[in-house]
């Protein structure tokens, strides 16, 4: 009976039919038995002497001689339980967590169980795959409260994949700053000895892309480095592809462009042979984008193209945003007008429609790129502001700073009180860039 697995039995136990009498542990402590020590004894602490395990089980009317029966049919239960809930997250990530929803409802879980905070857990990642955020949420945060509350549910990793989900969750509403805070925490709560053991390699290739996309180079590279030292032992198709993906986009900000070309292309091998068309799509964009900086506007074009041969199969339409950005800027750079702004206008629908704010915003700036490079200052205006404001409000510094300089450069020839202001607001951001730098 003193085994660990034991004691954390006993302890539910004890903890169950505490709760069915609704007693307190200042109930159930007295001059033998402190609260805290009731409390330890709950969640299986091995300090605790047997007996005064057999001492509170007896205030209870819990025998002990019962216990080998009885430990033996909550074994099982709880593998039963622990094996539907792994099946369930195997439904939820596989497209169909409407099902997985369901059967979560109809699979009774109470509140004694060690597996109530991964069952809880479970109802908020089929919300997410859904994209019904706030519910979302609400569970991940039910889940969290009982884990600083009792850290007897803490098993199969559930802090960890709770705070990799919130940062997939704050992504999604383009908060960057906040997802990558929650998968910091997810990192540091990560424990090795738990199940879940593949999650660690998802949270830092996660902390790596917020990173990146937050302007945070150096940072990102540093998180990518320490991952690629695992590359060999990691499974998982999608962290692989976005360690690819988004190193080369480092590499490609480092100036370094064959390398992340060599890179890109590494990906796009194992994307076809996987046959993972979304991520192939966006390693032909970013080789485009490469090809891009490069000058070499032909083979850009083709790579933009290739993606696009197979469009019609990209389910998360916020992809697409940015091929016909780049798209456009190629057309533009050629002196194509017309289809340039036919691209970037396709670029802005989707992106008006969608829920990807950067790509929206760079979408944007590209077309005010475009008129002003035509003299049309006024439209360029127009698509600058929107763009600015988008900014703003999620924080994107750097793609703010664009918007603003642009747009006092279009303001110049059409309104010079709004090209004053354009200037203050403009300082203002290079100030606060100026102050971030001087930190790193």
């Amino acid at each position: 009976m003193d085994k660990p697995i034991d004691r954390i039995t006993i302890g539910h136990m004890i903890r169950k039919k505490r709760k069915e009498l609704r007693l307190t542990l200042d109930d159930i402590a007295d001059e033998y038995v402190s609260a805290s020590t009731v409390s330890n004894l709950e969640r299986g602490i091995p300090n605790v002497a047997l007996e005064k395990i057999a001492y509170v089980a007896k205030k209870l009317d819990l025998e002990l001689t019962d216990l080998p029966s009885v430990l033996k049919k909550i074994d099982r239960r709880e593998e039963r339980t622990i094996s539907k809930l792994k099946k369930l997250m195997t439904t939820a990530d596989l497209a169909a967590p409407d099902e997985a929803l369901k059967r979560i409802k109809e699979l009774k879980v109470d509140e004694f169980s060690p597996y109530y905070a991964l069952f809880l857990y479970l109802k908020g990642r089929c919300h997410l795959q859904k994209r019904n955020l706030s519910r979302a949420e609400g569970l991940f945060s039910d889940v969290l409260r009982l884990l600083e509350k009792d850290d007897f549910f803490s098993k199969n990793n559930v802090k960890a994949f709770c705070y990799y989900d919130l940062g997939r969750l704050f992504y999604y509403k383009n908060d960057l700053e906040i997802a990558l805070a929650h998968t910091l925490r997810g990192i540091k709560s990560y424990d090795p000895d738990q199940e879940g053991e593949r999650l660690i390699h998802s949270l830092m290739v996660s902390k790596a892309i917020y990173l990146e996309k937050l302007d945070r180079y150096e940072e990102a590279r540093r998180t990518i480095d320490e991952l690629w030292k695992d590359i060999n032992s990691i499974k998982n198709i999608f962290v692989l592809l976005n360690m690819y993906e988004t190193k080369a986009l480092i590499l490609k900000k480092q100036k370094m462009y064959h390398e992340a070309i060599e890179l890109v292309y590494g990906g796009i091998e194992i994307a076809r042979v996987n046959k993972m068309t979304e991520r192939s799509f966006e390693l032909w964009n970013t080789l485009g984008s490469i090809y891009l900086e490069l000058q070499e506007l032909d083979e850009a074009e083709e790579c933009i193209l290739t993606a696009l041969d197979f469009k019609k199969k990209i389910e998360k339409e916020h992809l697409i945003i940015g091929a016909y950005t780049l798209l456009g800027r190629i057309h533009m750079m050629q002196g194509r007008w017309d289809e340039s702004e036919k691209d970037l206008l396709e670029a802005v629908r989707i992106g008006a429609k969608t829920n990807n704010a950067k790509r929206f915003g760079w979408a944007l700036i590209t077309l005010g790129d475009l008129y002003q490079a035509n003299e049309k200052y006024s439209k360029g205006v127009e698509n600058y502001q929107k763009a600015a404001e988008i900014a703003k409000l999620h924080g994107f510094k750097t793609l703010q700073h664009i918007s603003l300089l642009e747009l006092s450069k279009c303001w110049k020839y059409v309104d010079n009180s709004e090209f004053t202001k354009s200037l203050e607001n403009l300082f203002e951001i290079e100030v606060k860039l100026h102050q971030e730098r001087s930190f790193l």
